[in-house]
């Protein structure tokens, strides 16, 4: 996890440094492109777009995420939704490890505030915050769930149990959008967060409990511990998108 944080941050000190770099240039003049790539020609970001993340599909829990955004000046306002399910995501099926099952089904909401820091022809810099809801519900068979992260917690093992897991929190982001084709773009974005993430398992069927040892208690699944954490949040990724107007 400190490998990770650090390679974010220094992603995030990439992206300020390029940027503040490229403020250094002649405003009067947009950067160029050479060869079959050239910049293109200034125009006005203002309008409604249409957004595709793909990455979510190849996510520990996938799912197809779409959304629209809005732009006025230096000011980008973004709802985005997620619905995965085993008919939905058939191709990119798990085993139980994440809770994956055949009743799995999954719902998200985001909404993220972006302000543009630096705009070029064919490259807009921007910094955000992201707020986000998660629920996802499954019913694992023949498996196991922690009870907590205490010290005195337990293994219980079942037949059958109903699994839902929520999730809200936010995350600070940092990225670009640039334009290939007007009126299509792409976005990518890394960032930092924090979420309250609540774990229930109800109507279990034959539950057996068992005491756990100190090693495994340091390698249990945090995806399969019932209970409320904080936890951190990373985001990185990247959208396709479409102006509409």
């Amino acid at each position: 996890m400190k490998k990770i944080f650090t390679l974010l941050l220094c992603s995030l000190l990439s992206i300020s440094a390029f940027a503040t770099n490229l403020n250094t240039t002649d405003q009067d003049t947009p950067p160029t492109r050479s060869g079959f790539w050239p910049a293109l020609p200034n125009h006005d970001r203002d309008g409604f777009q249409l957004t595709y993340a793909p990455l979510s599909n190849l996510d520990y829990f996938p799912r197809w995420r779409v959304g629209a955004a809005y732009q006025y000046g230096a000011f980008r306002f973004l709802v985005d939704a997620g619905r995965g399910s085993k008919a939905l995501n058939h191709w990119r099926w798990q085993d139980e490890k994440n809770n994956l099952t055949d009743a799995y089904s999954l719902h998200e909401i985001r909404t993220e505030f972006q302000f543009t820091t630096l705009n070029y022809a064919w490259l807009r810099f921007y910094t955000g915050v992201e707020l986000f809801y998660v629920n996802m519900d499954s019913q694992p068979t023949n498996s196991h769930y922690y009870t907590s992260f205490n010290e005195d917690q337990e293994k219980v093992h079942f037949d059958q149990a109903d699994y839902n897991k929520r999730k809200m929190g936010f995350n600070l982001k940092a990225g670009y959008e640039t334009t290939f084709m007007d009126p299509f773009s792409i976005e990518m974005w890394i960032g930092l967060g924090a979420a309250n993430r609540k774990i229930t398992y109800t109507n279990i069927i034959n539950p057996r409990s068992e005491q756990v040892g100190v090693t495994e208690s340091l390698f249990q699944n945090r995806q399969k511990t019932q209970g409320i954490k904080i936890v951190p949040s990373v985001a990185f990724g990247f959208r396709l998108a479409c102006r509409l107007f």
